[in-house]
């Protein structure tokens, strides 16, 4: 998420579009013959619990998953959560909060995961067997309700995510390896329900650096993404043969996976089990900033030209239009294609920062809350039109996390999410 804060602050700042247009037509897949594993080694790796039996495989591609996916959710801040599991503030998931989560309307759910602060071997990165174990378990509750669940490694520390650069490092490609060598052992008794996702929001690049060094990131990304993919391929379980696999465009951001991720890693088992993320927090002076002057001039609270006040509160960039165009990129450039593109995250939370920077009457909180409303309502639909799969990020706002509730004044949400 805040790679994609990031951005979406620079966009406000300098009013900045994307300005390569003409790279649309120039996605490509790896041909077959240069489908070779990577060549790092993994040490010791997970192996499958003989007490774990496997799923039938259900035959699903890529495409069917997507085609069936109606509405996303994300437990935010919890199994990704430095400092365990309930760090930051959240309980421990349970099955009658995600019994809430398929109630409510939804039936995926991004599980963003931390790994790194639970590795036992520096030397070896083997994963402690108590956090594979939980995990495996929180999986469980979620397949449980006939949901998909996509599980990643998340910002992790940073370990991974904050070190592309411009140049693979060996050690970095090994531990990538390593880590989903014993994720995906650990977890193939799941069939294709379960997707994997290789990364979050990887700081590869910058929107306003130039081309060539844009181009050396990205061919980077691709490195680790692929060590990625070859690690989950190269386990000897069938269902991750055909798991989907989704993989992030740099910084999970519209306007640079469209100018540069031009090719997707290499997949042993041919096309068709692989999705593209991005992320999306636009106008983030209305989603995501929290007091006045911290990015620009104003926190806005007013997005939608329906609910324009007129003043300095109203959204000036980022509203209908722009939405639709953002998502409509990835439409052209992946959907088209038979590619399916995932909004891994998106959300808007300006009711959360009104006390911190102007004091409303209760019909101008009204209008902030219509106002909101119809910012989901609009991704919502979007969404739809263009083929994108939404996965609202949640940290416990919106479903109460003990019982599955959904929280009192937060229905409206619900509903624009799951119409």
């Amino acid at each position: 998420m805040k790679r994609a804060i990031l951005y979406s602050l620079l966009i406000f700042l300098f009013g900045i579009a994307s300005c390569k247009e003409d790279n649309d037509n120039d996605f490509v897949q790896d041909p077959e013959e240069e489908n070779t594993p990577s060549q790092t080694e993994t040490p010791d790796e997970e192996e499958p619990s003989p007490d774990d039996e496997a799923q039938p495989s259900l035959g699903l591609k890529a495409i069917d998953i997507a085609n069936d996916i109606k509405a996303g959710w994300n437990i935010g801040n919890t199994l990704e959560a430095l400092d365990g599991e309930t760090a930051w503030g959240n309980p421990q998931i349970n099955t009658q909060y995600i019994a809430g989560i398929k109630a409510a309307g939804f039936n995926a759910v991004r599980i963003p995961c931390s790994w790194d602060q639970y590795i036992s071997d520096r030397a070896t990165n083997e994963i402690e067997s108590a956090w594979l174990d939980r995990v495996d378990e929180v999986v469980g509750m979620v397949l449980a309700e006939d949901m998909y669940a996509i599980l990643n490694i998340h910002w992790d520390g940073g370990w991974l995510e904050n070190n592309i650069g411009t140049a693979s490092g060996p050690e970095l490609l090994d531990k990538q390896k390593t880590l989903w060598t014993q994720i995906a052992n650990k977890l193939g008794h799941y069939n294709e329900r379960l997707l994997f996702a290789g990364l979050n929001e990887p700081n590869a690049g910058n929107e306003w650096g130039s081309s060539s060094e844009n181009k050396k990131a990205m061919a980077v990304l691709l490195e680790y993404e692929q060590a990625f993919v070859d690690a989950v391929r190269s386990t000897d379980i069938d269902n991750n043969k055909t798991r989907t696999l989704v993989v992030q465009g740099p910084h999970t951001s519209i306007n640079m996976t469209k100018d540069y991720m031009n090719e997707l890693p290499a997949d042993p088992s041919g096309d068709g089990y692989m999705m593209v993320e991005v992320h999306y927090y636009d106008p983030s002076d209305y989603t995501i900033m929290e007091e006045d002057g911290a990015w620009s001039t104003y926190v806005t609270f007013f997005w939608g030209k329906p609910y324009h006040q007129g003043g300095n509160r109203d959204c000036t960039w980022g509203e209908e239009s722009s939405m639709l165009s953002q998502l409509q990129k990835m439409q052209t450039k992946f959907i088209n294609k038979g590619i399916p593109v995932i909004i891994g995250e998106f959300g808007a939370y300006p009711e959360d920062h009104v006390s911190k920077n102007v004091t409303f009457s209760d019909a101008e909180m009204e209008i902030v809350r219509e106002s909101r409303r119809y910012w989901y309502e609009c991704f919502t639909k979007y969404s739809r039109q263009t083929g994108v799969i939404p996965f609202v990020w949640d940290t416990g706002e919106l479903i109460n996390r003990a019982n599955g509730e959904v929280n009192t004044g937060k229905q409206y949400i619900i509903d624009a999410l799951t119409r």
